[in-house]
């Protein structure tokens, strides 16, 4: 069990947007992640190529301890108008120790970056059947998700069709988010037997997603947003593209796409999906 958290942010609403409370937020919403993951954490800041720099940072500490840090604040510092997508992750170990944090996510690997909740159980074996493909970098489960990926992204594929080819290979429990580098303008997100709460704030054209939707709604509270928001609950098998350069506002243009995974079980006992619904405050 680990908690995760990514803010899409739209184009056309960014001069509105109060990004001193935008940080406070980020913030916030990686201290509420903090039950679902006290081994690590860690935060990806991508903003748009040739404007402020990109940051990540990661740390075997748990999220109200990293959050404390120097370098923690310098990376809320990157957040502004010029930030695309934030993800943020508490990590609950499963594989991999914390202490190469390599381990810890946000997971890097050429070209891609990357966050995971969730336990896959044929990673190994992915590695070893693609040992010609590409290398391993570190030990956690997660990875095997981004190096797929990149595969097919690198084989030509669309990003859609690589996270269906990846997701068609996974025995396990997934749900995360995953960017490519040199596509800083676009994120894809994947949900499959994990929990995942997407939040619209139409007024500012952001949307985040969340592993519980009250972690949102706490954050909210404490820092007194009163922007109306719309929540959903994302249906299991649901792939989601977050595409920046799509006609529209964010909110309403990011689309989703069915995904071609295995059926698992666990202890003998199948989790359910989650039905789609909708409300506004």
């Amino acid at each position: 069990m680990c908690g995760i958290a990514t803010i899409a942010i739209g184009q056309d609403c960014r001069g509105r947007i109060p990004y001193d409370k935008l940080r406070e937020l980020t913030r916030e919403l990686l201290i509420e992640l903090q039950p679902r993951g006290l081994d690590a954490s860690g935060i990806a800041v991508i903003n748009e190529p040739g404007t402020e720099e990109s940051w990540v940072f990661k740390k075997p500490l748990r999220p109200d301890r990293l959050v404390r840090r120097p370098k923690f604040e310098e990376t809320l510092q990157k957040i502004g108008p010029h930030t695309n997508f934030i993800m943020l992750h508490a990590r609950w170990t499963t594989s991999g120790t914390t202490e190469d944090n390599v381990n810890n996510h946000p997971i890097i690997i050429p070209n891609f970056i990357g966050i995971h909740n969730g336990t896959l159980d044929n990673d190994d074996k992915l590695f070893n059947d693609h040992v010609e493909d590409f290398k391993r970098v570190g030990e956690v489960d997660s990875e095997i998700i981004f190096q797929l990926f990149s595969y097919y992204s690198e084989q030509g594929l669309d990003p859609q069709s690589a996270m269906q080819q990846t997701a068609a290979q996974l025995d396990g429990t997934f749900t995360g988010a995953v960017l490519d580098w040199r596509h800083p303008r676009r994120m894809m997100m994947f949900k499959f037997e994990r929990p995942l709460s997407l939040v619209r704030i139409p007024h500012y054209d952001i949307v985040i997603a969340v592993s519980e939707s009250k972690f949102w709604d706490r954050a909210a509270k404490r820092l007194k947003i009163k922007a109306q928001d719309k929540i959903s609950y994302v249906e299991d098998k649901t792939g989601l593209i977050f595409d920046l350069n799509a006609e529209g506002h964010l909110v309403d243009t990011f689309s989703d796409f069915q995904l071609p995974v295995k059926d698992s079980t666990r202890l003998g006992k199948r989790y359910s999906a989650w039905l789609s619904h909708y409300y506004a405050e």
